[in-house]
């Protein structure tokens, strides 16, 4: 289904960026990688609502490494070097994705005794750096 689905999908993804001129790279960034997406979201909010917290970050963090492997295989069919075909602002993109990656790893490792705040700190700074992302890649539209 995916493999059907894909191609209407990107070819919509397309004309809403050229039809609201926030650009491809900000919709791709947004609005695809959202929609592809929420299987594992359906699949996480499951995982909390049963109380299986590691299924549910281990969810996250499998779904992160499976799509990371996904990029050999596609350079190689890809006719010519993938990763130089695509939007430069994407750098930017992946950058801020292994840099929230390590803080939430960082903050699963780390065990606090006692909380003190609502939210954690950790939290509160990949909140930040997704939003603060976000940003940077619709400026740079």
């Amino acid at each position: 289904m995916i493999f059907v689905a894909a191609p209407f999908l990107a070819d919509a993804a397309g004309q809403l960026a050229e039809l609201s001129g926030l650009g491809g790279t900000f919709i791709g960034t947004t609005l695809v990688a959202l929609a592809t997406s929420l299987p594992e979201l359906v699949a996480t909010l499951t995982a909390v609502r049963m109380g299986a917290y590691d299924l549910a970050i281990g969810n996250i963090f499998g779904s992160n490494a499976f799509n990371m492997l996904l990029l050999l295989p596609l350079d190689l069919a890809f006719p010519g070097a993938l990763l130089a075909s695509v939007s430069t602002t994407h750098a930017l993109t992946c950058f801020a994705v292994i840099l929230i990656t390590a803080i939430v790893l960082l903050g699963q490792l780390y065990r606090v005794e006692q909380r003190t705040f609502f939210i954690e700190p950790d939290a509160v700074l990949v909140i930040t750096l997704v939003f603060g992302t976000l940003w940077m890649v619709y400026l740079a539209r």
